[in-house]
């Protein structure tokens, strides 16, 4: 499933180059007409539903090229993967068949991606600039040291289930004053109160661990709003793969700007509208 979403009115476009319109002509006459239609979809949020090699990432392929011989620049075309390998298949994709001219798209997973902008955004969330990303055995050694400070026995606060506790918190925006707030029953309130400090000791470390890639991302659009607002503007597109994928964990990534649109193109499957936001197309 392929979502792409147009985030804002651009900019008059730019005159793209004879390679670029001689390539996205080669690319859309490659496809079949529902393919086409996918690439050819301009207004408002587009949903793609087609299964396993039937063409989507030859689809996404192309309707960049498509973008950017409309004008639209390389660098306000955003594209989001599930998967590192799968965004460097992409990207090579595209170059190999744009060039130089592709060079500016931005391509990466939505962690990926967060890296980017955090890394740039670091002092206006009070991030140090070069934080650490910590890995799973990173964070079980935090959470283990906090539970045997706490002097709780270890067979009931399993540090794998309370990573996952914390873990299901920061997917759901929950801070841990909040989950303070909403537990109920010891357990959880052991929890949140690990969870509290667990962040605690991040910060202290100069650390992010995973789930905060997407949160402190989405904290940026929440808290900061005229920088998410210059992160709006400098995305015109935003092209989402494997976007069923993506349904739960980055619903609510109102970071991209995509919340109140994506939502709209992730709609439920149901009939065929291709001339509003859906489209489908058979396997090759």
């Amino acid at each position: 499933m392929l979502a792409c979403v147009r985030l804002r009115e651009i900019p008059p476009p730019r005159r793209p180059s004879a390679v670029i319109t001689e390539c996205a002509s080669l690319a859309v006459a490659t496809l079949n007409p529902a393919q086409q239609e996918a690439v050819e979809h301009e207004h408002g949020p587009a949903l793609v539903i087609a299964g396993a090699g039937s063409g989507k990432t030859r689809v996404l392929t192309a309707r960049v090229a498509r973008l950017l011989e409309r004008g639209v620049p390389a660098e306000a075309v955003l594209a989001f993967t599930f998967t590192n390998r799968a965004a460097r298949e992409m990207r090579a994709r595209i170059e190999s068949e744009l060039g130089p001219a592709a060079a500016g798209v931005w391509i990466g997973t939505f962690h990926a991606t967060a890296v980017r902008i955090l890394r740039r955004e670091a002092n206006t969330l009070g991030l140090p600039a070069g934080f650490t990303i910590y890995d799973r055995d990173d964070q079980e050694g935090i959470v283990r040291e906090l539970i045997r400070e706490a002097g709780l026995p270890e067979a009931t606060y399993r540090t794998g289930v309370v990573l996952g506790r914390i873990s299901d918190a920061k997917n759901a925006l929950v801070l841990p004053a909040e989950a303070e707030r909403a537990a109920v029953g010891d357990f959880e309130r052991q929890v949140a109160t690990l969870y509290g400090k667990y962040q605690a000791a991040l910060r202290r470390a100069g650390a992010l661990d995973f789930d905060d890639l997407i949160a402190e991302t989405v904290r940026l659009w929440l808290d900061h709003p005229d920088a998410g607002a210059r992160w709006s503007r400098r995305f015109h597109h935003v092209l989402v793969d494997e976007y069923q994928d993506w349904a739960r964990a980055t619903g609510t990534c109102s970071w991209s700007g995509t919340t109140t649109r994506a939502s709209t193109a992730g709609a439920a499957p149901g009939s065929r509208t291709c001339s509003t936001s859906r489209t489908r197309f058979p396997a090759r």
